[in-house]
């Protein structure tokens, strides 16, 4: 873990002892997730804050099963972290869990609370949290890889998706979910697909290739919607690894050549689009 100040790179303190999966930034709190036990030379189960000078741990972290940290998101004073455990601070919680500060919650009640497999990735809308993964279902409902949280109950999007989602953004009502899967709401759909609040959309053909595909990362910027992966082609026409897909034109266009290998995740800044992988 490292901090660049536009000119200069930073350590944060004595960093942490394993592979960082996930950063989540709160004013001037940094939250850290992954496969580490130590931030700042003490003890962190797989989560730590830094507050720009300290490294601390949030309770007992997340534990059992060889647990990790794969995704963050911030809600106002709440955290939520996602990924393959089933405990979050000596409580059970099914790889999701809520950090307020100084307790862990679990996403709903009993023995079915949270979810059934590992969730991936995050994404937060006013008071909605939208998770993905591994998982079939949440809080005991079926919900097929994707999920909403809405504060007190679980909810499906449908009948959700074929496979895997590891990629999910969120532009006003509208869902938009990657992985490997290749039919979302029973329909066919390439990897990628929208969800408006009823039902789902494929974006085209999707993106694909001949062999084994998927996408990893999603970052929507207006009506262009740049999607990251391990795939050769974006409806129907070359592709490598990334592409963008424009909600007005409903067609998809190629970066230059694209990128030698799989691209892993993007960001978009104004007019500019960083890609990493």
């Amino acid at each position: 873990i490292a901090r660049w100040d536009g000119s200069s790179w930073h350590s944060l303190g004595a960093g942490v002892n394993h592979i960082v999966d996930a950063i989540a930034v709160s004013d001037s709190d940094v939250y850290v997730g992954g496969q580490f036990t130590q931030a700042g030379g003490s003890p962190a189960s797989r989560i730590a804050r830094w507050d720009g000078s300290s490294w601390y741990p949030l309770g007992s972290g997340v534990g059992v099963y060889s647990p990790f940290v794969a995704a963050l998101a911030v809600s106002g004073s709440d955290l939520y972290a996602g990924g393959s455990f089933s405990m979050a601070g000596g409580a059970s919680a099914h790889s999701i869990g809520r950090w307020d500060g100084s307790s862990w919650y679990s996403l709903g009640s009993g023995a079915e609370s949270g979810l059934n497999d590992q969730g991936r990735t995050l994404a937060v809308s006013g008071s909605d949290v939208y998770v993905g993964g591994y998982f079939t279902r949440a809080g005991g409902i079926t919900v097929n890889y994707i999920a909403r949280w809405d504060g007190s109950n679980w909810h499906a999007l449908g009948s959700g998706v074929g496979y895997k989602v590891f990629a999910i953004a969120v532009s006003g009502s509208d869902v938009y979910v990657g992985g490997q899967f290749t039919q979302a709401g029973g329909s066919p759909a390439n990897n990628i697909a929208r969800w408006d609040g009823s039902s789902w959309h494929a974006l085209g053909s999707g993106v694909g290739g001949p062999s084994l595909t998927w996408v990893n990362a999603i970052a929507v910027s207006g009506s262009d919607v740049y999607v990251g992966g391990w795939f050769t082609e974006a409806g129907g026409s070359p592709a490598n690894n990334i592409a963008r897909w424009n909600d007005n034109s409903n067609a998809w266009y190629a970066l230059g050549t694209g990128m030698n290998n799989m691209v892993r995740t993007i960001a978009v800044s104004g007019t500019d689009v960083y890609v990493g992988g």
